[in-house]
C-alpha cells in the first residue's frame, strides 16, 4: 500500500495534483497529459479496490462529489461521463473514478456509443450478459462483488456495466477509447499515459480549483 499512488498516506500519491478532500475522498487531475479539458479523478483516501467493495459513507461521499462536478461542469454547458475499469481482482489496486467532461451534443450521443462499444468487446461467448443496465440500480447492487468490471455512468444517469470476461482481450483504456473515438482524439492521446512537466501539472490544478471553488461540496462536509 506505500507504493500506491492514490492512496492519500502513500509517499507515492502527487499531492500537488489534488483539487479537494473531503473526509472519505479526494478530488485530483490526472498526472498525464489531460484526455479533455477538466478531465479529473475521484478516489478513496483509504485504499478500496472496486465501487462494489465500498462502504456505504464512502460510496455516499463520492455520489456527492459527483453531483458536484455535474454542476460545475453544466456551468460551462459540458456533459460530462464517469467510468470505473475494475481488473485483476488479485492486484488490489486503487479504486478510481474518472470523470470526462464532453460537449453537450456529444454527451448526448455517449450512451449510444458506449453501448455499441460495449456489445462489440470482449470475446464472442460470455458467461454474464454483456450489457448490465445502470439505470435503476447502482454498480453495488448489479455486479457480484470480487468479479472484473467496466461501469459508465452519464452525468447524474445510470449507466451501464460490463462484466470483464476475458482480462486479456480488454483494454484498461477501454472507456477512454471510446470517449477517445467521439471526439476524434489521436489513439497516442490513451494508449500510454502521456508525461506532463510539473508547471503544466500546476497550471492543470490551479485553473480546475478556480472552477470547483464556487462549487467545493467539502466546505458543506466537514
Amino acid at each position: 500500500m506505500e507504493k500506491c499512488r492514490h492512496c492519500f498516506s502513500s509517499r507515492e500519491l502527487q499531492k500537488h495534483l489534488v483539487v479537494a478532500i473531503g473526509s472519505k475522498v479526494y478530488l485530483s487531475v490526472p498526472a498525464g497529459v489531460s484526455m479533455t479539458e477538466g478531465h479529473c479523478h475521484i478516489c478513496p483516501l483509504q485504499h478500496h479496490c472496486s465501487a462494489t467493495g465500498l462502504d456505504e459513507d464512502v460510496w455516499s461521499e463520492m455520489q456527492l462529489f459527483r453531483r458536484t462536478l455535474v454542476r460545475m461542469f453544466e456551468s460551462q454547458e459540458l456533459d460530462c461521463v464517469f467510468m470505473e475499469t475494475h481488473m485483476d481482482p488479485r492486484k488490489r489496486q486503487h479504486m478510481v473514478l474518472e470523470c470526462l467532461p464532453l460537449p453537450r451534443e456529444l454527451g448526448d450521443m455517449a450512451p449510444i456509443y458506449f453501448k455499441k462499444a460495449i456489445m462489440e468487446c470482449d470475446e464472442e461467448w460470455a458467461m454474464n450478459k454483456k450489457v448490465v443496465d445502470l439505470s435503476s440500480k447502482d454498480i453495488r447492487h448489479a455486479v457480484p462483488r470480487g468479479l472484473p468490471y467496466f461501469a459508465v455512468d452519464f452525468g447524474l444517469q445510470g449507466g451501464f456495466a460490463h462484466v470483464i470476461e476475458n482480462e486479456h482481450k480488454f483494454p484498461h483504456y477501454f472507456g477512454k477509447e471510446v470517449v477517445g473515438g467521439m471526439m476524434d482524439l489521436e489513439p497516442r492521446r490513451w494508449r500510454k499515459m502521456i508525461r506532463e512537466n510539473f508547471d503544466d501539472q500546476r497550471k492543470k490544478v490551479l485553473e480546475f480549483a478556480g472552477w470547483w471553488k464556487p462549487y467545493d461540496c467539502t466546505k458543506t462536509a466537514e
